[in-house]
């Protein structure tokens, strides 16, 4: 083989690897927030594990916010794809701004825990009177399984803090 070609080929190797490597992609989205992160792994068929009880609960601190969870608790799977709604509404006659933030019970669970889609991504604004509905999709990971904690105890909460 000619070795500008092989050379040609290599560079083109490593640059593929690099730029699924560090995802670009994914700094984009979560930057300008104007798209959803893109993760390969999505798109990758997975085998369900053992059953896992996941609950949702919210705590808010701001008066002017109503913010709830369409469903309090889901029973699912590991490796099994999740999506939860939040919808949130500005009952001020002001603008609030807020970004919610993620709290997974046991402590644990937070690395087994990939968010696809995730309500605390990204700044919320709401005019007066605005209503918008957010979402959550989720997987936990089949290697929790391997956890002790795990096997004790196949509860998992997902708090949403504001």
């Amino acid at each position: 083989m000619n070795p500008k070609l092989r050379l040609a080929l290599r560079l083109l190797g490593i640059f593929v690897i690099g730029f699924f490597a560090i995802q670009p992609f994914n700094w984009f989205c979560q930057i300008t927030q104007s798209c959803r992160p893109f993760f390969i792994s999505y798109y990758i068929p997975k085998e369900m594990g053992e059953d896992v009880k996941v609950s949702f609960e919210i705590t808010n601190y701001n008066q002017n916010l109503e913010f709830f969870v369409s469903q309090p608790s889901i029973d699912s799977f590991t490796n099994k794809k999740n999506l939860v709604t939040y919808r949130a509404k500005n009952l001020s006659k002001k603008t609030i701004k807020f970004r919610p933030q993620l709290i997974v019970e046991p402590e644990y669970a937070t690395k087994y825990l990939t968010r696809y889609e995730c309500i605390c991504f990204r700044s919320y604004k709401l005019k007066p009177s605005e209503e918008i509905e957010m979402r959550m999709e989720f997987l936990i990971d089949k290697k929790i399984e391997e956890e002790e904690q795990f096997l004790n105890n196949r509860n998992i909460k997902i708090r949403v803090k504001i």
